[in-house]
């Protein structure tokens, strides 16, 4: 009986672990991060190509203020809402944060045609209840030698509204089943798509 009892245990944190290590499936220019026993994250993505030319400095810049945002966001949650002991009702505590958006440019170099720009985008799952997150990234971008470099990282995403749980900002974004990579990756990849159509 104790051997079958040890024999389940053993099983079932076997598949406890497994779950925690499995990975969705993400395209190969995602390149990702261990964070000790927390699990894996996004560390960058490059959308980097070639291109016929080298589009002039001036036309990125331009490109990126187009098409990169970094507006204030607000964060909702409504953890400490109770239903009265007495009258029954439901009492809904709302809070509210307000997350800075900073300066698209972060960095400029006219010398190497290179910058970084800071940039927030949305994301929202395509399921049968919608999930929006707003995602947060850094993205550094360059023309020379006919190639175009276009590299996401610092990436972290925040759930618009989390309901009953406390709402903890932005953190980085985990790559395993329900963190919601997959479409985050879509929000960047729409980014990348928006400045590629204006430099050709």
């Amino acid at each position: 009986m104790k051997k079958n009892v040890k024999k389940l245990l053993a099983i079932f944190a076997l598949g406890i672990l497994s779950g925690c290590a499995s990975q969705v499936p993400l395209p190969s220019n995602v390149a990702v991060t261990q964070s000790g026993s927390n699990g894996s994250y996004i560390d960058k993505v490059d959308f980097s190509y070639d291109a016929q030319g080298t589009p002039d400095f001036s036309k990125l810049k331009l490109c990126v203020a187009e098409n990169v945002t970094n507006n204030d966001v607000s964060l909702r949650d409504a953890s400490g809402s109770f239903v009265g002991a007495y009258t029954k009702n439901y009492y809904q505590t709302n809070h509210m944060q307000t997350v800075s958006g900073k300066n698209v440019f972060k960095y400029l170099d006219e010398n190497s045609s290179t910058l970084i720009a800071n940039g927030t985008t949305v994301s929202v799952t395509q399921s049968l209840i919608p999930i929006k997150d707003f995602v947060k990234y850094e993205a550094k971008s360059a023309v020379a030698n006919n190639k175009i470099t276009l590299v996401f990282f610092n990436i972290t995403r925040a759930q618009q509204d989390t309901g009953a749980a406390t709402n903890d900002g932005f953190n980085p974004v985990g790559v395993w089943p329900g963190a919601r990579s997959q479409d985050v990756y879509a929000s960047l990849e729409t980014v990348a798509h928006k400045i590629k159509t204006c430099l050709n």
